[in-house]
């Protein structure tokens, strides 16, 4: 399958791509709206994971236009905005599925591929029960050679029961699955569809129990003898026992693999971690001007969504709190007792996060590289191992030379036998 991933944090976007990639033939990662043109110009994908905070335009605008201009993709929406309001609102765009951030991404990938699942099946030539034949194409219904007259939603109906012939289906099932429609029905209007459609199957002679109820259940088609084989496999073609064990070893090998991602991602991003809190942080104490609110509050989004899907589920919490404060208070951040509402949670963030304080970075952040001439020796005395190991990582420089005493008799020999440019010491 063939995956558009649009995802403003490169972070998140990185580790969806590199979980996604073993079962994906293609999944192009892009951050802003403006690139989904170009991309969809020159493949052919099947699914659009899309985003909904995007900078600039953000993803129900977006979507509405694709469908607007006939743009013939499944798209599966993903957001830490959690309330009925968005998820009306992205269905309304035109969107096919939705997901809050974080995620199992497990239940990603299974999302992903049942749209691609249905997209491949829209494109069935004809589908077929007893005598009743449908041709999703053409939007033709045929009960032997007699048309059947229905309407966008009664078609949209049946075509869901004939994609899935032994499924009972309850009003909720239906209704989610009728998305793509402009009008979607309630479950007294979806109860006068059915009631219609049956009318119509009893006029050419069908039978108005073609579509049975299941009492306490819901619907579903009535048991056919000439089955047609073309919805897929049969009951027999797995045993069921190996399929079933088959899943389950499946889905512990993405959950190792997905622990490894994670645990990578994290360590590639915490000090850029670090410092967005930290910038969250001079926001609230008007210490930095190059931050507005609306960057404050994608910030504190895009950690939520982030942190979560990393497994910090207490920090992802805490970040949808400061998003939540920002956004209910835009125009009341110089109200004292909501900056140290804000300031509090900022401070829980970093604990959660960095326990053990300060991340040092893996790089040496500077718009230039550092220039020596000579040979520096730098003498670092300190008990502490790991601050040893992570100096090391931190100054990587070829005429930097470290050396370590981690006592002060040890830090005394060697000062007897060299001398150093630089010496480090712990105070106490």
């Amino acid at each position: 399958m063939k995956i558009l991933l649009v995802e403003d944090d490169r972070r998140l976007g990185k580790l969806i791509q590199d979980y996604l990639m073993p079962e994906s033939e293609l999944i192009d990662v892009i951050n802003t709206g403006s690139e989904i043109r170009d991309k969809l110009a020159v493949n052919d994908y099947d699914v659009m994971i899309l985003d909904v905070m995007l900078p600039k335009k953000n993803g129900i605008d977006i979507c509405r236009e694709l469908r607007a201009e006939k743009v013939d993709i499944a798209i599966l929406f993903i957001t830490a905005l959690n309330n009925q309001n968005d998820k009306i609102k992205a269905f309304e765009s035109g969107a096919d599925d939705y997901l809050i951030k974080p995620f199992d991404f497990q239940e990603l990938l299974l999302r992903v591929k049942a749209l691609v699942r249905r997209e491949n099946k829209s494109k069935i030539v004809s589908l077929q029960w007893g005598d009743l034949v449908m041709i999703p194409t053409e939007k033709k219904v045929y009960f032997l050679t007699e048309p059947l007259t229905l309407t966008p939603t009664e078609f949209k109906i049946l075509q869901i029961f004939l994609q899935y012939p032994q499924q009972v289906f309850n009003t909720d099932n239906i209704i989610d699955k009728l998305w793509d429609l402009d009008n979607i029905p309630t479950s007294n209007t979806l109860r006068s569809h059915i009631k219609s459609l049956r009318r119509k199957f009893e006029e050419v002679g069908l039978g108005k129990d073609f579509i049975e109820t299941v009492y306490g259940m819901g619907y579903k088609l009535k048991d056919q003898n000439n089955l047609s084989p073309i919805f897929g496999l049969s009951a027999n073609s797995e045993d069921s026992s190996t399929h079933n064990k088959n899943i389950s070893r499946q889905t512990g090998d993405k959950k190792v693999e997905l622990e490894v991602l994670s645990e990578e991602i994290w360590s590639e991003n915490r000090h850029s971690i670090y410092k967005e809190c930290h910038n969250l942080w001079e926001y609230i104490q008007e210490e930095n001007q190059e931050i507005n609110t609306d960057e404050a509050i994608r910030i504190a989004h895009n950690l939520a969504g982030f942190l979560g899907s990393v497994g910090f589920d207490n920090g992802s919490k805490i970040a949808k709190k400061i998003e939540l404060l920002l956004r209910e208070n835009s125009d009341h951040l110089t109200d004292e007792k909501i900056i140290n509402q804000i300031s509090s949670l900022i401070d829980d963030l970093q604990t959660d996060l960095f326990p053990e304080g300060i991340p040092i970075s893996e790089e040496i952040e500077s718009e230039q590289d550092i220039e020596l001439e000579e040979k520096v020796d730098i003498l670092v005395i300190d008990e502490d191992q790991n601050l040893a190991n992570n100096l090391i990582l931190f100054i990587e420089h070829p005429q930097i030379v470290l050396n370590f005493a981690h006592s002060i008799e040890s830090a005394i020999e060697y000062l007897n036998e060299k001398k150093f440019q630089v010496i480090i010491v712990e105070t106490s």
